[in-house]
């Protein structure tokens, strides 16, 4: 499977994890409407990707960008 090479031509300058967060948040309220049977699975599967985000953004910037670098190879995969 091809890996995302970074770019410029990738940044948004929207503030971190705002795409993520409103897509999650749709995505639950779908779940929630619907009355989706994994929607309890799913939605903590989508808070726990979220704070892995928030604690590599908070390593970033600390000094420390591994994290934050490791969560991106892995959600280009």
């Amino acid at each position: 499977m091809p890996q995302l090479q970074w770019s410029d031509a990738l940044v948004f300058e929207l503030p971190a994890m705002d795409h993520t967060d409103d897509h999650f948040g749709q995505e639950d309220r779908w779940m929630q409407d619907t009355r989706f049977s994994s929607t309890n699975c799913h939605s903590v599967q989508h808070k726990v990707v979220l704070q892995v985000m928030r604690e590599g953004i908070a390593l970033a910037e600390a000094g420390d960008p591994s994290a934050i670098r490791q969560v991106a190879r892995e959600l280009a995969i």
